[in-house]
């Protein structure tokens, strides 16, 4: 009789305290910010697999948007609203769910499911209303190479907002992210910053963009650019010879042709060093033979002068190294 007494208490004991059910607390998070303006957005929502496959029309998936942090659902001072998900656009158990009329603030998010009438909320994140669609910028790919290249981009301040990680990300498929891709990790908040790309593959296109993390762990991604990763023609600018008071001209080489056959080649010059065909007199012309003599045209007499060789192809356009000359200080024709 006395063991019955204990093992009737032993199971009383541990149906009070150690035999409970556990709270029923299905997870839901925001697992992708899709799209975003200065007053709308469009999020991914995502429910335990587990609870979607139990889950009816007559239950419910959304976003709650308010002013402040931590607000509860019935601080009026403070909640905004809810919104819903569509059922016809939920792919397995992730759900779209688009944000109206947020207008000029940044929105304290929880996602939430509703089974059985009753709501269940996920962790808080913030959402930036970009101020006219961004606030994170990404800068032209330069300096490429067959396996590397230079990038980086601007974050604006947000305010009230933490932005804890800032850098580029890329891949070979159209709009990289950081789960998918490479990426860099270049400081934390406002400011620019460079980012060096390694590890590419000659020959090969690839799509960058700039990002910044919040404290929320929630990723802002700048406009798309794309590049062709390999190498530029490699040539030598020549002796400039037969000068004038008003012509030169100038012999180049390729060297070599880089990861794609070269499109154009030519000379640039101008009175600055290091001259460029953005911002210089050039010629440009096919190319046949890896030598070639450019002329110079248009200059002025008694004048000092900065050239250098070109060649351009899909990648870009490679310098030879600059030469200096001086034109005649007399009247005569070349």
């Amino acid at each position: 009789m006395k063991n019955k007494i204990i093992v009737f208490s032993l199971l009383l004991l541990c149906f009070l305290y150690g035999c409970k059910k556990e709270k029923f607390a299905p997870h839901v998070e925001i697992t992708e910010i899709l799209d975003v303006s200065y007053d709308s957005g469009v999020l991914a929502v995502k429910v335990d697999e587990a609870v979607f496959k139990d889950m009816t029309p007559n239950d419910l998936v959304g976003v709650r948007c308010a002013w402040e942090p931590d607000s509860e659902i019935d601080d009026y001072n403070y909640y905004s609203n809810n919104y819903y998900a569509d059922w016809d656009e939920a792919a397995d158990n992730v759900f779209v769910v688009r944000l109206e009329y947020c207008y000029f603030s940044n929105w304290y998010i929880r996602p939430f499911v509703v089974l059985g009438g009753k709501f269940y909320y996920g962790d808080e994140e913030i959402l930036i209303q970009r101020p006219q669609d961004q606030f994170i910028y990404t800068h032209d790919v330069e300096e490429v190479t067959a396996t590397s290249a230079v990038c980086g981009g601007e974050v604006v301040a947000v305010e009230g907002v933490e932005l804890v990680e800032r850098g580029v990300c890329w891949g070979t498929e159209r709009y990289p992210k950081l789960e998918d891709n490479p990426y860099t990790v270049d400081g934390n908040g406002a400011g620019v910053f460079t980012s060096h790309l390694t590890g590419l593959t000659e020959g090969e296109e690839y799509y960058v963009r700039a990002y910044s993390k919040t404290s929320y762990g929630t990723v802002y991604y700048g406009e798309e650019k794309s590049f062709l990763a390999g190498d530029v023609p490699d040539v030598i600018t020549g002796e400039v010879t037969v000068v004038s008071s008003y012509l030169a001209r100038v012999k180049s080489t390729i060297v070599s042709e880089g990861t794609f056959y070269p499109i154009y080649r030519g000379a640039c010059w101008g009175t600055e060093p290091n001259p460029t065909v953005e911002g210089s007199d050039y010629t440009m012309h096919t190319w046949f033979y890896p030598q070639e003599e450019d002329l110079i045209t248009d200059l002025k007499p008694n004048t000092t002068y900065y050239v250098r060789a070109f060649a351009e192809n899909k990648i870009g356009i490679g310098y030879g190294e600059q030469q200096v000359f001086t034109t005649n200080g007399g009247s005569g024709a070349f």
